[in-house]
């Protein structure tokens, strides 16, 4: 199966690309800035606000598969500039899933947890969006645009740890970084979520798509946890010093865009679906450390 990867140089599709290669799949990697460098994947430098790009790359590849994980992550920065926020997560998904639908490609486009106010835990997927700054606002747009014009597409939200670029860390990379420096770190004890791991992730979209999986699915961790909890535990598990971990709250952060407070997501679709529990936080520790230990 030949699988087009797009942000194929950040945190999810880098890590996407080392797991599908390693499963046999033909890669090809869509990258702007830092080259995807991954043995047995086809790199190419393009920018995606291109429209012309986009179909020439779609027909030249001809992929059986698209996966849509560019975007700009950092929510702070989305309040600042809304119109590129709204080009990567709604005009540029579209485009894709347009061109997905013309070269009976199939096409997965990566959400997120944000997208509601947070006064509710385990979100479902019917569970009308309600957004509360431009990121969340624009990658609600995209679902909507692409699902519109692409019927069969897969909308995965999710929030994921593991290990990252040097040019894009995750939560947990953060946290091991900080901590293995001895340094003291606030984390927030009134923002909660449902991590999964990226290589339990990657597992389960590969899962997905060859099971031709379509609409809206949370792809997320089995437990409800605070990011203050997460950290504790990780630091635990890992053997790092978690008395350095200082609680702290949102409100105090003075952060530019607002951030829902509870982002949790049910996962009762994906497990009758695959007719399997979603991984637990030791789990994806496990897997984690096992990952730390042959880099390292």
């Amino acid at each position: 199966m030949k699988w087009l990867i797009t942000g194929a140089s950040g945190l999810l599709g880098n890590n996407l690309c080392k797991h599908l290669s390693s499963k046999g799949h033909i890669v090809v990697g869509l990258y702007k800035s830092h080259s995807v460098d991954i043995i047995n994947v086809k790199d190419i430098k393009m920018d995606l606000i291109d429209p012309a790009g986009i179909r020439d790359i779609i027909s030249e590849t001809a992929p059986d598969v698209i996966v849509y994980t560019a975007g700009l992550t950092n929510v702070d920065a989305c309040e600042n500039n809304m119109e590129l926020a709204k080009l990567l997560h709604t005009d540029v998904p579209r485009a894709m899933a347009v061109e997905a639908k013309i070269h009976r490609s199939q096409f997965v486009s990566i959400s997120t947890d944000h997208l509601w106010d947070g006064k509710k835990a385990f979100i479902t997927e019917d569970t009308p969006a309600n957004p509360i700054n431009t990121y969340a606002l624009t990658k609600h747009l995209g679902e909507k645009e692409v699902l519109e014009v692409n019927p069969k597409s897969l909308i995965i939200r999710t929030n994921f740890f593991g290990l990252g670029r040097p040019w894009r860390n995750s939560f947990s990379d953060w946290v091991i970084k900080e901590l293995t420096s001895e340094k003291s770190i606030a984390v927030f004890t009134d923002s909660f979520f449902t991590p999964i791991g990226l290589t339990e992730l990657n597992q389960i979209i590969e899962e997905l798509v060859l099971l031709k999986a379509s609409g809206i699915y949370n792809v997320a961790g089995g437990e409800r946890i605070s990011k203050y909890k997460f950290a504790h535990h990780l630091a635990n598990h890992l053997g790092l010093r978690s008395d350095l971990i200082k609680p702290s709250i949102i409100l105090n952060a003075k952060l530019s865009a607002p951030r829902p407070p509870d982002m949790s997501l049910s996962v009762e679709k994906i497990e009758t679906l695959l007719g399997k529990k979603m991984p637990t936080l030791n789990e994806c520790f496990e897997t984690l450390a096992l990952e730390i230990n042959t880099n390292q």
